[in-house]
């Protein structure tokens, strides 16, 4: 142990402790070093560990290619350092006391927590989440009592008083429609609803092979079939009409879940997202019967929305429309076409997508019995929507109705979710990485940019003696005779205070 101790090259601090902790023991007094000598190795061998990274590295002993074996050959190989190309790396922990290296990671650690509760507690990255589906089915009705319907501007024939001159795309004539001539197509998520028609009788006074009789009418009247407008204007009252909404919604798969629209409360909402009208579920606010069952009157009248509504409260979509909230009526220019800049909403039409969304997470806890939607509308006003039909009257006469008007789709999407732990360990897995990653940014700031870089990569690295060097050392000789490099070199005097006794710790701190 001893001779360990004096080895000149031995440069690892923790091993010339542990060495140097049983420096004496077992040993014959005869044979121990003088104290004095010992204790000026030893300021010798810390001095040559602190400067260990400006001096130049002792020249390699010369290794005896029988004993090393296979580590010879590889070395031969790759003409470099066996011990060098299978060098272990660990983690070292350095302080550096640097105000500015500690605010930068700090503030990149903040970031990354803050970041990380947004995340999971705001964005709710914690909740595994299904895709709802669903049906909706779209009716309207017209008014039953026309005497109820005030006279509205866009008509020439008001229903009293005088008649009003036509303005093309504005004021046109207008005729009262029932319920079974408007709302077609009547299907799944969509209904048209019309508010301009055009009809026209086409007489087919030939038969459809009969191409001759075809060209003898067309070279007369200049037409095969012949045309006869037998009406052009608006429909009569059908800001008043109302449109109910039924829907259902299912979610299948871990989230399961399937509600009708009387079992959720629903909030309808204006282009400005504020709230316009609160649909309850059945059996609450305030329509129950006395026996404390649902007044079903009385729920169906606050699921009725008239198409004035509809149009209001719609936000403006991408077709040429401005994304501010800019409310809408049916007598407003419509734009579709620059050359005729009077016509109104209700000529040209206008197509609303009805947005149901759906989302049980609003209380933080995403149960199934929290159920609810918001109605949203988009107006696309430059869609011109139509319906077109052809009716056989019989006799070689049909009626062709042109429809122009507001065409409305529903679609329903949302968020239905349950809160999942492994949705959360991952998040927050995440989140810990990227506290990994504001350690690798400060560390590479504080090695290429900073401007004390070599100060800071001498503290952060550090690289061992040769221990195969070290090895060698221990098997050649159990007890080595003591470096000329020591006995050559002049022996430093002791620092002040320094201990040199027997009796002090063989540990120096330099």
């Amino acid at each position: 142990t001893v001779s360990v101790l004096n080895w000149p090259n031995l440069r690892f601090e923790p091993l010339r402790r542990f060495f140097g902790r049983r420096a004496g023991r077992g040993v014959a007094p005869s044979e121990r070093a003088p104290a004095k000598q010992s204790r000026q190795q030893e300021v010798r061998l810390g001095k040559d560990f602190r400067s260990r990274r400006e001096e130049q590295p002792p020249k390699k002993k010369q290794r005896n290619p029988k004993k090393m074996g296979f580590i010879a050959s590889v070395e031969k190989c790759f003409g470099q350092d066996f011990d060098v190309l299978c060098g272990f790396t660990t983690p070292k922990q350095v302080v550096i006391r640097d105000r500015y290296l500690g605010l930068l990671s700090n503030g990149l650690a903040v970031a990354t927590i803050v970041y990380l509760v947004v995340t999971v507690i705001v964005d709710g990255a914690y909740w595994e989440e299904a895709a709802p589906s669903g049906t909706a089915r779209l009716s309207v009705e017209m008014p039953k009592d026309m005497d109820s319907l005030p006279d509205y501007g866009y008509c020439t024939n008001p229903r009293v008083g005088p008649a009003a001159p036509e303005t093309p795309g504005k004021r046109m004539p207008c005729a009262y429609y029932d319920t079974e001539q408007i709302g077609l197509p009547n299907a799944l998520h969509q209904l048209f609803i019309p508010t301009r028609v055009v009809e026209e009788s086409l007489e087919y006074s030939c038969g459809d092979t009969d191409y001759a009789c075809q060209k003898a009418v067309r070279d007369t009247s200049g037409e095969y079939p012949i045309h006869n407008e037998t009406f052009k204007g608006f429909v009569y009252g059908i800001d008043r009409a109302t449109v109910l909404l039924r829907h259902t919604v299912e979610v299948s798969g871990d989230v399961s879940i399937e509600r009708h629209l009387t079992e959720m409360t629903g909030r309808v909402r204006d282009c400005a997202g504020n709230v316009v009208r609160t649909i309850p579920a059945a059996g609450s606010g305030g329509c129950t019967e006395a026996d404390g069952s649902p007044n079903m009157t009385c729920d169906l009248q606050r699921r009725l929305f008239t198409v004035a509504e509809l149009v209001s409260w719609a936000r403006p979509g991408m077709h040429g429309s401005s994304p501010e909230c800019a409310p809408i009526a049916l007598d407003d220019p419509s734009n579709l076409n620059p050359a005729e800049a009077d016509n109104t909403f209700r000529y040209d039409g206008v197509l609303l997508y009805v947005v149901l969304d759906y989302d049980n997470t609003r209380n933080g806890i995403g149960g199934t019995e929290d159920l609810e939607y918001d109605m949203r509308i988009i107006a696309f006003r430059r869609a011109d929507p139509k319906y077109v039909t052809l009716d056989d009257n019989g006799g070689g006469v049909k009626t062709k109705t042109n429809r122009h008007g507001v065409y409305i789709t529903v679609v329903q999407t949302g968020r239905v979710a349950r809160f999942s732990w492994s949705h959360l360990v991952v998040s927050l897995t995440a989140g810990l990485g990227l506290l990994a990653v504001s350690a690798t940014v400060t560390s590479f700031l504080a090695r290429f940019v900073c401007p004390l870089k070599q100060e800071y990569t001498k503290l952060m690295f550090d690289e061992s003696p040769d221990f195969s060097d070290y090895r060698q050392q221990l098997s050649e000789t159990a007890s080595p005779p003591a470096s000329p490099a020591v006995q050559d070199t002049p022996m430093v005097d002791t620092a002040p205070g320094l201990d040199t006794s027997d009796n002090a710790s063989p540990f120096l701190t330099y």
